[in-house]
């Protein structure tokens, strides 16, 4: 990722200023709580991803710092909502936000960078890019409502999963690398091309973060290792595992979902179960099957220096580790 990050270095030190500027208030708790999970070590993949895909127009448009920030405050909104409606107590090592402030205070300062995030755009004045980040909310929105009605079930269908996904985790990301187009061109073909490459990255990257839950070791920087299934989430993995499983195994794992618990005596059953049905693996050429969509994608810019880095990106997204 630093590598990935040297070519827009500048972009990502005057993001990480707008980012404290865009969350200063004169009601103290509101920059203490917002930048308590803007500061707490998060990979920035969205803005780097926009920032990268603005590298294919010259010159690079000033918005995009402003355009960056409102993407990476809309995702942290979200982060500090779902903390709340997920009841978690850790988010990247530390106590989660809701857990060291309160939930009500964390709504509050989630709904605060929210209208934060919107009046940014308002003030760039590109109505497109307003309307992209306001439909991507409401299909974020969407998604958590989608996820909360699967909690603890097992009969999510991998089309589902798909929707579900799309609308957590891939619809920002096509925005942010979309908006990278609205900023600098009236030419929907770039939209379509650079929204379709975000799309895939995010689906990639949701894919992996869910096959991470279950092989990453716990280290204090990443998430708690099956915090998945002890949130009641069927994610790739276990919905592949769930697919081929044998009789006892499926019920087993149907088990771990509905306590919504892996006791520490179960751990090496479930591995057991993912391994000899190839869930993992399966997941992880998923997750690479979309990479190379995204980057079949970039072909309409294809000879620009840039597109190496929007592949590089696509990389990193399989091979991280956390």
């Amino acid at each position: 990722m630093d590598a990935l990050a040297l070519p827009i270095q500048h972009d990502l030190e005057a993001l990480e200023a707008c980012l404290d500027s865009l969350t200063e208030s004169r009601f103290r708790q509101v920059p203490e709580v917002s930048r308590y999970l803007i500061h707490a070590g998060g990979k920035r993949i969205r803005p780097v991803a926009c920032f990268l895909a603005c590298r294919l127009f010259d010159p690079p448009h000033p918005g995009r710092i402003h355009v960056a920030a409102a993407i990476e405050l809309l995702h942290t909104a979200t982060l500090l909502h779902d903390d709340i409606v997920d009841q978690a107590t850790l988010r990247r090592g530390r106590p989660s936000a809701n857990a060291r402030f309160g939930n009500q205070l964390t709504v509050l300062v989630g709904d605060y960078l929210l209208s934060r995030a919107t009046l940014t755009l308002i003030g760039l004045k590109n109505f497109p890019t307003l309307e992209v980040f306001a439909q991507t909310a409401k299909a974020m929105a969407e998604g958590e409502v989608l996820q909360l009605g699967y909690q603890g079930l097992s009969n999510l269908s991998p089309k589902g999963y798909l929707t579900l996904i799309f609308r957590k985790t891939a619809s920002l990301m096509g925005t942010s690398t979309g908006a990278a187009a609205l900023l600098h061109t009236s030419d929907p073909k770039a939209f379509k091309a650079l929204k379709a490459y975000g799309v895939y990255v995010g689906y990639a990257f949701q894919i992996m973060d869910d096959v991470l839950d279950y092989v990453a070791r716990s280290d204090g920087f990443g998430k708690e290792r099956f915090k998945d299934i002890k949130e009641g989430k069927v994610t790739l993995p276990l919905l592949l595992a769930l697919k081929k499983a044998k009789a006892s195994e499926r019920r087993f794992l149907e088990n771990l979902l509905a306590e919504r618990a892996v006791p520490d005596g179960a751990e090496q059953d479930l591995l057991d179960v993912l391994e000899r049905t190839k869930s993992i693996s399966r997941a992880k050429r998923t997750a690479e099957a979309f990479i190379e969509k995204a980057s079949d994608a970039l072909l309409p810019f294809e000879g620009h220096s840039a597109v190496s880095s929007l592949k590089a990106l696509g990389r990193f997204v399989i091979e991280r580790t956390r």
